[in-house]
């Protein structure tokens, strides 16, 4: 194992210039076969949606872009922070431990950040305001890791949509993407005009430390979900597991969980 620099050269993650190698795995959720019939996913968890972030302020747009109101997500968001926070001032149409009920002994909120996308499930008024549907396009779409980096190599295609003005300009980045990559900045400018200012300011291009893997197989009822830290300096491992979730493919009422503090 090198050590020293020579273990800081060969990190990954410490390039000023995304220049991937072929054959290269997509980062993109994009499926490979696997084993027999088991399939896998590598997804860069950090151009998804966080769950840590101040204002939650893109996950609200992700609820409103699957038809909640204005007034309907900030009331989600708000009972959200409330689980999150270690304090127990209830902020306006929030939630802290007495709208859970009258067990003393209540373990919700949990106050502390959410350890997985499917907790949302524990938060208040949560499960019953959006459909079965709509919670799976929310758990794809968010990540328990620090998030919401732009990163138009690696971004959910939803998401590319909602942060371009128009269709034409999601469908043109999505395309592009399909046959090569943006290395740098200079790559984005021909799409300059299609987004806000700001999203190409904040642009990044290297994938981060945090990925979402999934597997699947067509002869078992179940699926894998895992987030996982790699720690390429670390002299114990290469990666942490953050969560596993064993998922059923239909219910999204049952799951099995364990968490790796």
């Amino acid at each position: 194992r090198p050590v020293g620099n020579d273990q800081r050269k060969l990190s990954p993650f410490l390039s000023t210039k995304y220049d991937p190698v072929d054959p290269s795995i997509d980062f993109t959720g994009k499926h490979y076969l696997g084993v027999g019939s088991c399939k896998y996913s590598v997804e860069d968890s950090s151009s998804l949606v966080s769950l840590r972030s101040k204002t939650l302020g893109e996950l609200q747009k992700l609820l409103i872009s699957l038809g909640k109101s204005a007034s309907d997500s900030q009331r989600m968001i708000n009972v959200l922070q409330d689980y999150t926070d270690r304090d127990d001032d209830m902020r306006m149409l929030g939630g802290e431990k007495a709208s859970y009920g009258i067990m003393k002994d209540a373990p919700f909120p949990r106050n502390r950040f959410l350890s997985n996308p499917r907790e949302l499930l524990n938060v208040k008024g949560w499960k019953d305001s959006l459909s079965d549907s709509a919670f799976q396009v929310v758990f794809a779409e968010v990540s328990p890791h620090v998030a919401d980096q732009l990163n138009f190599n690696t971004m959910t295609e939803r998401r590319i949509k909602w942060l371009a003005i128009n269709s034409f300009a999601s469908d043109k980045i999505i395309d592009s993407r399909k046959t090569g990559y943006f290395a740098s900045r200079k790559d984005l400018k021909p799409y300059s005009s299609l987004f806000d200012k700001d999203s190409i300011l904040r642009a990044a291009f290297l994938p981060s430390k945090n990925f979402k893997l999934n597997f699947s197989c067509d002869e078992m009822p179940i699926k894998a979900e895992m987030g996982v830290t790699m720690t390429p300096r670390s002299s114990i491992k290469p990666w942490e597991i953050d969560y596993r979730l064993h998922l059923p493919t239909t219910d999204r009422s049952r799951f099995e969980i364990q968490i790796y503090p």
